[in-house]
Protein backbone atom coordinates (compact mmCIF):
# COMPACT_ATOMS: atom_id res chain seq x y z
CA UNK A 1 0.00 0.00 0.00
CA UNK A 2 1.61 3.30 -1.07
CA UNK A 3 2.49 5.76 1.77
CA UNK A 4 0.68 8.83 1.26
CA UNK A 5 2.09 12.43 2.38
CA UNK A 6 0.08 16.02 1.95
CA UNK A 7 1.87 18.97 3.02
CA UNK A 8 1.47 22.59 2.34
CA UNK A 9 3.09 24.80 0.06
CA UNK A 10 3.71 26.57 2.95
CA UNK A 11 3.99 23.84 5.57
CA UNK A 12 2.93 26.17 8.56
CA UNK A 13 0.39 26.09 11.22
CA UNK A 14 -1.09 29.35 12.42
CA UNK A 15 -1.91 30.02 15.92
CA UNK A 16 -4.68 31.80 16.36
CA UNK A 17 -7.05 30.41 18.74
CA UNK A 18 -10.53 30.48 17.27
CA UNK A 19 -12.59 29.85 13.98
CA UNK A 20 -15.52 30.70 12.88
CA UNK A 21 -17.35 27.37 12.02
CA UNK A 22 -19.83 27.32 8.97
CA UNK A 23 -19.90 24.15 6.93
CA UNK A 24 -23.10 22.02 7.56
CA UNK A 25 -20.94 19.15 7.38
CA UNK A 26 -18.73 20.03 10.98
CA UNK A 27 -21.20 17.92 12.63
CA UNK A 28 -23.41 20.80 13.79
CA UNK A 29 -25.97 23.36 11.36
CA UNK A 30 -25.17 26.95 12.62
CA UNK A 31 -22.06 29.03 12.23
CA UNK A 32 -20.51 29.05 15.66
CA UNK A 33 -16.92 29.36 17.45
CA UNK A 34 -15.57 26.77 18.54
CA UNK A 35 -11.42 26.28 20.12
CA UNK A 36 -9.43 24.86 17.34
CA UNK A 37 -6.66 23.14 20.12
CA UNK A 38 -7.64 24.16 23.59
CA UNK A 39 -5.72 22.29 26.72
CA UNK A 40 -5.02 19.64 24.63
CA UNK A 41 -8.52 19.08 22.64
CA UNK A 42 -8.82 18.65 19.34
CA UNK A 43 -11.23 20.27 16.96
CA UNK A 44 -12.46 17.16 15.77
CA UNK A 45 -12.97 15.66 19.43
CA UNK A 46 -14.50 19.13 20.48
CA UNK A 47 -17.25 18.60 17.05
CA UNK A 48 -17.66 14.55 18.27
CA UNK A 49 -18.40 15.98 22.07
CA UNK A 50 -20.55 18.79 20.66
CA UNK A 51 -22.31 16.34 18.63
CA UNK A 52 -23.04 14.61 21.74
CA UNK A 53 -24.53 18.02 23.65
CA UNK A 54 -27.08 18.16 21.17
CA UNK A 55 -28.45 14.74 21.83
CA UNK A 56 -26.58 12.71 19.07
CA UNK A 57 -24.20 10.30 18.83
CA UNK A 58 -20.65 10.72 18.76
CA UNK A 59 -18.72 10.36 15.78
CA UNK A 60 -15.38 8.22 15.76
CA UNK A 61 -12.76 10.11 13.47
CA UNK A 62 -10.55 8.59 10.79
CA UNK A 63 -7.78 9.80 12.33
CA UNK A 64 -8.17 10.51 15.87
CA UNK A 65 -5.72 10.45 18.35
CA UNK A 66 -4.00 12.45 20.70
CA UNK A 67 -2.65 16.18 20.31
CA UNK A 68 -0.03 16.52 18.06
CA UNK A 69 3.25 17.67 20.13
CA UNK A 70 2.85 20.79 17.76
CA UNK A 71 -0.45 21.58 19.21
CA UNK A 72 0.99 21.24 22.61
CA UNK A 73 4.34 23.64 22.29
CA UNK A 74 2.77 26.36 20.68
CA UNK A 75 3.33 30.40 21.66
CA UNK A 76 2.33 31.47 25.29
CA UNK A 77 -0.42 34.03 23.35
CA UNK A 78 -2.48 30.81 22.11
CA UNK A 79 -3.41 29.98 25.79
CA UNK A 80 -1.94 26.45 24.77
CA UNK A 81 1.51 25.64 25.92
CA UNK A 82 2.44 28.25 27.45
CA UNK A 83 5.92 29.22 28.59
CA UNK A 84 6.98 25.49 27.23
CA UNK A 85 6.71 27.27 23.89
CA UNK A 86 10.50 26.42 22.33
CA UNK A 87 9.77 27.43 18.71
CA UNK A 88 9.00 25.60 15.42
CA UNK A 89 11.44 23.01 14.09
CA UNK A 90 12.06 22.47 10.84
CA UNK A 91 10.14 19.08 9.66
CA UNK A 92 11.77 17.81 6.44
CA UNK A 93 10.69 15.48 3.35
CA UNK A 94 12.80 14.15 1.01
CA UNK A 95 11.43 12.06 -1.82
CA UNK A 96 12.56 12.08 -5.34
CA UNK A 97 10.66 13.99 -7.94
CA UNK A 98 8.50 11.26 -9.62
CA UNK A 99 7.26 10.86 -6.46
CA UNK A 100 5.38 13.96 -5.99
CA UNK A 101 2.75 15.76 -7.49
CA UNK A 102 1.60 19.43 -7.03
CA UNK A 103 -2.29 19.43 -6.40
CA UNK A 104 -4.40 22.88 -6.39
CA UNK A 105 -6.88 22.00 -4.05
CA UNK A 106 -10.35 24.31 -4.33
CA UNK A 107 -13.95 24.45 -2.92
CA UNK A 108 -16.47 25.74 -5.43
CA UNK A 109 -17.76 28.80 -5.92
CA UNK A 110 -20.81 30.00 -3.36
CA UNK A 111 -23.80 28.39 -4.45
CA UNK A 112 -27.70 28.87 -3.31
CA UNK A 113 -27.33 26.65 -1.01
CA UNK A 114 -24.67 28.61 1.29
CA UNK A 115 -27.60 31.19 1.21
CA UNK A 116 -30.28 29.46 2.57
CA UNK A 117 -31.54 27.34 -0.64
CA UNK A 118 -29.75 23.92 0.84
CA UNK A 119 -33.51 22.17 -0.27
CA UNK A 120 -32.14 22.89 -4.01
CA UNK A 121 -31.07 19.56 -5.40
CA UNK A 122 -27.78 19.85 -6.88
CA UNK A 123 -27.43 23.28 -6.01
CA UNK A 124 -25.87 26.02 -8.97
CA UNK A 125 -23.70 28.83 -8.40
CA UNK A 126 -25.08 32.06 -7.68
CA UNK A 127 -24.10 34.92 -9.69
CA UNK A 128 -21.91 35.84 -6.90
CA UNK A 129 -20.28 32.29 -7.60
CA UNK A 130 -19.91 32.92 -10.71
CA UNK A 131 -17.83 36.30 -9.85
CA UNK A 132 -15.39 34.68 -7.73
CA UNK A 133 -14.89 31.52 -10.38
CA UNK A 134 -14.22 34.41 -12.64
CA UNK A 135 -11.91 35.73 -10.00
CA UNK A 136 -10.14 32.97 -9.65
CA UNK A 137 -9.77 32.34 -13.59
CA UNK A 138 -8.02 35.59 -13.68
CA UNK A 139 -5.84 35.00 -10.73
CA UNK A 140 -4.08 31.83 -12.10
CA UNK A 141 -3.59 34.26 -15.48
CA UNK A 142 -1.91 36.83 -14.02
CA UNK A 143 0.54 34.66 -11.72
CA UNK A 144 4.27 35.42 -11.86
CA UNK A 145 4.73 31.48 -12.37
CA UNK A 146 1.74 29.52 -14.09
CA UNK A 147 0.82 26.52 -12.44
CA UNK A 148 0.89 24.73 -15.48
CA UNK A 149 -2.15 22.53 -14.69
CA UNK A 150 -2.49 19.32 -16.62
CA UNK A 151 -5.16 17.54 -15.21
CA UNK A 152 -8.62 18.85 -13.88
CA UNK A 153 -10.83 16.72 -11.54
CA UNK A 154 -13.84 17.68 -10.22
CA UNK A 155 -16.96 16.41 -8.16
CA UNK A 156 -19.86 15.26 -10.78
CA UNK A 157 -22.46 18.06 -8.67
CA UNK A 158 -22.98 20.96 -10.19
CA UNK A 159 -21.72 23.80 -7.99
CA UNK A 160 -18.25 22.30 -8.69
CA UNK A 161 -18.42 21.47 -12.38
CA UNK A 162 -19.79 25.33 -12.68
CA UNK A 163 -16.66 26.70 -10.46
CA UNK A 164 -14.34 24.58 -12.50
CA UNK A 165 -15.68 26.17 -15.94
CA UNK A 166 -15.61 29.77 -14.67
CA UNK A 167 -11.94 29.00 -13.17
CA UNK A 168 -10.57 27.20 -16.34
CA UNK A 169 -12.65 27.98 -19.23
CA UNK A 170 -11.58 29.32 -22.43
CA UNK A 171 -14.11 32.04 -23.33
CA UNK A 172 -16.70 31.40 -25.94
CA UNK A 173 -16.56 28.23 -27.73
CA UNK A 174 -15.92 28.87 -31.46
CA UNK A 175 -17.11 25.49 -32.26
CA UNK A 176 -19.93 22.70 -30.85
CA UNK A 177 -16.28 20.35 -30.03
CA UNK A 178 -14.77 22.67 -27.52
CA UNK A 179 -17.93 23.63 -24.99
CA UNK A 180 -17.19 22.62 -21.67
CA UNK A 181 -20.48 23.56 -20.89
CA UNK A 182 -23.47 25.24 -22.68
CA UNK A 183 -25.32 28.93 -21.84
CA UNK A 184 -27.39 28.48 -19.28
CA UNK A 185 -31.10 30.76 -18.25
CA UNK A 186 -31.29 32.23 -15.33
CA UNK A 187 -34.17 31.21 -12.87
CA UNK A 188 -34.49 33.22 -9.40
CA UNK A 189 -33.26 31.60 -6.39
CA UNK A 190 -32.58 28.27 -8.44
CA UNK A 191 -29.86 28.49 -11.27
CA UNK A 192 -27.12 31.87 -12.58
CA UNK A 193 -27.73 33.06 -16.28
CA UNK A 194 -24.10 32.31 -18.09
CA UNK A 195 -22.60 32.14 -21.46
CA UNK A 196 -21.45 28.96 -22.93
CA UNK A 197 -17.56 28.54 -21.96
CA UNK A 198 -14.81 26.65 -24.11
CA UNK A 199 -12.82 23.72 -22.86
CA UNK A 200 -9.74 24.63 -20.70
CA UNK A 201 -7.22 22.78 -23.12
CA UNK A 202 -6.80 19.77 -20.77
CA UNK A 203 -8.65 16.83 -19.64
CA UNK A 204 -11.73 17.48 -17.53
CA UNK A 205 -12.76 14.20 -15.58
CA UNK A 206 -15.56 13.95 -13.08
CA UNK A 207 -15.02 12.08 -10.09
CA UNK A 208 -17.37 10.62 -7.16
CA UNK A 209 -14.37 10.17 -4.75
CA UNK A 210 -13.97 13.89 -4.13
CA UNK A 211 -17.87 15.27 -4.06
CA UNK A 212 -19.13 16.40 -1.07
CA UNK A 213 -20.00 14.73 2.29
CA UNK A 214 -23.59 13.15 1.59
CA UNK A 215 -25.67 15.03 4.34
CA UNK A 216 -29.55 15.08 4.55
CA UNK A 217 -29.76 18.37 2.24
CA UNK A 218 -30.97 17.81 -0.45
CA UNK A 219 -28.09 20.11 -2.10
CA UNK A 220 -25.26 16.97 -1.78
CA UNK A 221 -27.63 14.66 -3.49
CA UNK A 222 -26.63 14.87 -7.59
CA UNK A 223 -28.80 14.85 -10.19
CA UNK A 224 -29.32 12.33 -13.20
CA UNK A 225 -26.40 12.10 -14.90
CA UNK A 226 -27.63 12.38 -18.28
CA UNK A 227 -28.98 16.12 -17.14
CA UNK A 228 -25.55 17.13 -16.54
CA UNK A 229 -23.78 15.60 -18.87
CA UNK A 230 -26.15 18.22 -21.50
CA UNK A 231 -24.76 21.08 -19.16
CA UNK A 232 -21.22 20.13 -19.40
CA UNK A 233 -20.24 17.98 -23.04
CA UNK A 234 -16.39 18.79 -22.28
CA UNK A 235 -16.22 16.68 -19.32
CA UNK A 236 -15.67 13.42 -18.46
CA UNK A 237 -17.82 11.26 -16.57
CA UNK A 238 -16.61 8.07 -17.70
CA UNK A 239 -15.92 7.08 -14.21
CA UNK A 240 -19.76 7.58 -12.62
CA UNK A 241 -20.85 4.71 -12.65
CA UNK A 242 -24.71 5.58 -11.99
CA UNK A 243 -27.16 7.12 -14.39
CA UNK A 244 -28.84 8.12 -10.93
CA UNK A 245 -27.48 9.17 -7.80
CA UNK A 246 -26.52 5.98 -5.20
CA UNK A 247 -25.06 7.83 -2.36
CA UNK A 248 -27.55 10.45 -1.43
CA UNK A 249 -30.36 7.90 -0.75
CA UNK A 250 -27.64 5.29 0.98
CA UNK A 251 -26.56 7.61 3.75
CA UNK A 252 -29.92 9.78 3.90
CA UNK A 253 -31.43 6.81 5.27
CA UNK A 254 -32.47 6.33 9.26
CA UNK A 255 -29.86 4.07 10.32
CA UNK A 256 -27.14 7.28 9.61
CA UNK A 257 -29.65 9.91 11.63
CA UNK A 258 -26.85 10.21 13.99
CA UNK A 259 -23.75 10.92 12.09
CA UNK A 260 -25.70 13.92 9.68
CA UNK A 261 -25.19 11.34 6.69
CA UNK A 262 -22.23 9.71 5.29
CA UNK A 263 -19.98 9.38 8.50
CA UNK A 264 -16.46 11.17 8.85
CA UNK A 265 -14.52 8.38 8.61
CA UNK A 266 -16.50 7.32 5.59
CA UNK A 267 -15.72 10.62 3.74
CA UNK A 268 -12.07 10.59 5.33
CA UNK A 269 -11.50 6.95 3.84
CA UNK A 270 -13.66 7.79 0.49
CA UNK A 271 -10.72 11.09 -0.06
CA UNK A 272 -7.39 8.89 0.74
CA UNK A 273 -8.39 6.24 -1.84
CA UNK A 274 -9.33 9.53 -4.25
CA UNK A 275 -5.60 10.60 -3.50
CA UNK A 276 -4.26 6.91 -4.03
CA UNK A 277 -5.76 7.66 -7.60
CA UNK A 278 -4.62 10.49 -8.38
CA UNK A 279 -0.95 9.46 -7.47
CA UNK A 280 -1.36 6.50 -9.98
CA UNK A 281 -2.27 8.98 -12.85
CA UNK A 282 0.60 10.17 -14.80
CA UNK A 283 -0.16 14.13 -14.28
CA UNK A 284 2.20 15.67 -11.92
CA UNK A 285 0.10 18.78 -11.84
CA UNK A 286 -2.89 18.41 -11.16
CA UNK A 287 -6.31 20.87 -9.97
CA UNK A 288 -9.22 19.25 -7.51
CA UNK A 289 -12.28 21.34 -7.58
CA UNK A 290 -14.21 19.54 -4.43
CA UNK A 291 -16.63 21.09 -1.50
CA UNK A 292 -15.77 21.92 2.25
CA UNK A 293 -16.36 19.03 3.81
CA UNK A 294 -14.41 16.78 1.61
CA UNK A 295 -11.91 19.03 1.76
CA UNK A 296 -11.36 19.53 5.48
CA UNK A 297 -12.36 15.54 6.24
CA UNK A 298 -9.27 14.30 4.24
CA UNK A 299 -6.62 16.89 4.37
CA UNK A 300 -7.09 17.22 8.19
CA UNK A 301 -6.27 13.67 8.17
CA UNK A 302 -3.22 14.00 7.22
CA UNK A 303 -2.17 17.18 10.65
CA UNK A 304 -3.03 14.68 13.19
CA UNK A 305 -0.24 13.20 15.63
CA UNK A 306 0.51 10.32 13.77
CA UNK A 307 -0.09 11.73 10.47
CA UNK A 308 3.40 11.54 8.18
CA UNK A 309 3.04 15.49 7.73
CA UNK A 310 3.02 17.96 10.50
CA UNK A 311 2.37 21.84 10.39
CA UNK A 312 4.92 23.50 12.90
CA UNK A 313 3.37 26.29 14.70
CA UNK A 314 4.38 30.24 14.16
CA UNK A 315 3.26 33.26 16.18
CA UNK A 316 2.17 35.37 13.11
CA UNK A 317 0.84 34.89 9.58
CA UNK A 318 2.96 35.69 6.37
CA UNK A 319 1.05 36.61 3.14
CA UNK A 320 -0.71 33.53 1.75
CA UNK A 321 -0.82 31.95 4.82
CA UNK A 322 -3.82 31.16 6.99
CA UNK A 323 -3.98 33.09 10.52
CA UNK A 324 -6.00 30.54 12.30
CA UNK A 325 -4.24 27.08 11.74
CA UNK A 326 -3.13 24.73 9.69
CA UNK A 327 -3.54 24.86 6.06
CA UNK A 328 -4.51 21.46 6.73
CA UNK A 329 -7.52 21.69 9.00
CA UNK A 330 -9.34 24.76 7.88
CA UNK A 331 -12.49 25.38 6.28
CA UNK A 332 -12.21 26.45 2.76
CA UNK A 333 -13.52 29.58 1.73
CA UNK A 334 -15.62 29.48 -1.28
CA UNK A 335 -13.80 29.14 -4.42
CA UNK A 336 -10.35 29.62 -2.19
CA UNK A 337 -7.65 27.63 -3.95
CA UNK A 338 -5.12 25.85 -1.60
CA UNK A 339 -1.81 24.42 -3.43
CA UNK A 340 -0.19 20.82 -1.68
CA UNK A 341 2.12 18.56 -2.61
CA UNK A 342 1.40 14.79 -2.54
CA UNK A 343 4.15 12.52 -2.39
CA UNK A 344 4.44 8.53 -2.20
CA UNK A 345 8.09 7.57 -1.32
CA UNK A 346 7.57 3.72 -2.84
CA UNK A 347 6.34 5.18 -5.95
CA UNK A 348 7.68 3.09 -8.43
CA UNK A 349 10.34 4.35 -10.96
CA UNK A 350 8.49 3.69 -13.99
CA UNK A 351 7.09 7.45 -13.73
CA UNK A 352 10.96 7.78 -14.56
CA UNK A 353 12.55 11.87 -14.06
CA UNK A 354 12.59 14.00 -16.89
CA UNK A 355 15.36 15.87 -15.64
CA UNK A 356 17.62 12.68 -14.79
CA UNK A 357 21.12 12.57 -15.99
CA UNK A 358 22.82 9.14 -15.53
CA UNK A 359 26.60 10.45 -15.29
CA UNK A 360 28.75 8.18 -14.71
CA UNK A 361 31.53 6.18 -17.36
CA UNK A 362 29.44 5.58 -20.18
CA UNK A 363 29.11 9.01 -21.54
CA UNK A 364 29.16 9.32 -25.26
CA UNK A 365 31.15 12.57 -27.13
CA UNK A 366 28.83 15.43 -26.44
CA UNK A 367 27.17 16.77 -29.36
CA UNK A 368 28.34 19.83 -31.01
Amino acid sequence: MPCLHVSSITQVLHTDRWHSVACRHSGYQKPTQLPIRVEGISRRKGQSCFAGLRGLKPVAMASAGPPAEEFRNTPPETGVGGASYRGPAPILNLVPVRCSKTVHFIRHGEGFHNIGFDANVDAHLTPFGWTQAHALNHHLQTLSRPPEIQLIVVSPLVRTLETATGAFGKGLPQDPTTVMMTALAGSPDWQSEHAAVALPGVPVIAHEGCRERVSWSKCDSRRSLAKTKAQFPGVDFSLIQSEEDSMWPEFTQAAHRGTFGEPDTHVTDRGINFLHWLMDRDESRIAVVSHCGWLFHTLSAFSHDSAPVKSPPISSAAPGMHPQSSELDVDFQNCEMRTMVLTDPRTGPERGDLAWFPGGQNITKIPQ
